[in-house]
């Protein structure tokens, strides 16, 4: 049998390598353009790597054993197993600024001599959307909502909370709404696209908190008995439904909300110009007993948990390789350990994504 020895063009060498770190809404991934093109045109950050290995999802594959035999070999059969993801790892050498590190888990807040960035690891960054502690006229009623007044004995959080009380009677077809207008109240609309991990659209990342307190639940719809808006008009917003089997008469209960996950959405929301808060009830059809709502402590949180996407591009003069992890998540951050005492400071870094977001491109 001829054995054919094939000698390759191009050997890729270390400086032939570059590996793109990019937040996931600054990558769109498709077919017009090459994988590292589509990172140069992002926001991206290139980083000092080495050891580093790229892993493609793998599928395995499990024998089962089944009754009788054919020609002498007992029957059997191989099991294809969920596809594994695709993981990259390598060493990243440090230097004196940020790096990759704007792209880890963590938290960041500048020092007061505006020269240092600190890092915090397990945090949340949160944003007070209402504390609720003053005057909340600013909250305009509708349906049967009442007039929005402050309460200073059922409280949660402070020394005050928002009381919205519910008029059957006012024939407002069994909804009770209130709008906070944004720019009018505060001057501007807020940006929430650090929060919600996108600049308009569906969210990434981040949740809502807010506390609230219904004294008599009898006459609540039960499926989206309290509702949440928040967008950047009424067209363009998130809306977010609680459940009345969620809460119990005349007691708090912390409402927590996963952005990524609302439970209907009109038109798109622009993340950057947040101005829209809504609180809605809904009651059951032709409610006639009047009721009290209150609302305490309104905030947004975001993770640290980011969605990033990482390219690697191995391109030399006629050959080149690229390989892309997108809407990834930076699972190791490892030791800083020095190299070596002629050497440099270093650290280990893990990213992984799902089998459909990991890409492989080469030049043909």
């Amino acid at each position: 049998m001829a054995v054919t020895t094939l000698t390759p063009s191009r050997f890729w060498l270390p400086k032939d390598t570059q590996i793109l770190f990019s937040l996931k809404e600054d990558v769109s991934i498709g077919t017009s353009a090459d994988l590292e093109s589509l990172f140069t045109t992002a926001s991206d950050v290139s980083a000092m790597f080495k050891n580093v290995t790229i892993t493609p999802p793998e599928s395995a594959w499990e024998k089962v054993d089944l009754l009788g035999a054919t020609s002498s070999f007992q029957n059997q059969i191989l099991e294809q197993k969920p596809v594994g993801l695709a993981t990259m790892t390598g060493t990243l050498v440090l230097d004196e600024d940020e790096s990759v590190d704007n792209f880890i888990d963590a938290i960041s807040t500048d020092v007061s001599s505006a020269t240092y960035s600190r890092r915090q690891v397990g945090g949340y960054n949160m944003l007070s959307l209402d504390d609720f502690e003053g005057d909340w006229t600013d909250w305009i009623e509708a349906g049967d909502g009442k007039n929005p007044v402050t309460e200073t004995t059922i409280i949660k959080e402070g020394v005050s909370s928002i009381h919205l009380g519910i008029d059957a009677s006012a024939d407002g077809g069994d909804v009770a709404t209130w709008d906070y207008d944004v720019s009018d109240n505060d001057g501007a609309v807020v940006d929430l696209s650090a929060y919600s991990g996108a600049n308009s659209g569906t969210a990434l990342t981040g949740r809502i908190r807010v506390w609230v307190y219904i004294n008599n639940l009898t006459p609540v719809h039960a499926t989206n008995g309290v509702e949440l808006w928040i967008g950047s008009s009424t067209a363009n917003a998130h809306k977010f439904y609680l459940q009345k089997s969620a809460l119990t008469a005349a007691t708090w209960y912390w409402w927590w909300i996963d952005l990524t996950n609302p439970d209907a959405v009109a038109g798109t929301t622009d993340w950057t110009a947040i101005d829209l808060y809504r609180l809605r009830i809904n009651e059951t059809t032709s409610n006639s007993t009047d009721f009290e709502f209150y609302v305490d402590e309104m905030a947004t949180e975001v993770g640290n948990h980011k969605n990033i996407a990482v390219g690697v591009n191995i391109d030399a003069t006629g050959a080149a390789t690229q390989f892309a992890l997108d809407n990834a998540k930076v699972t190791k951050y490892g030791d800083v350990r020095i190299s070596g005492a002629d050497s440099h400071w270093e650290q280990d870094v893990t990213v992984t994504c799902l089998p459909k977001d990991f890409y492989w491109d080469y030049l043909d």
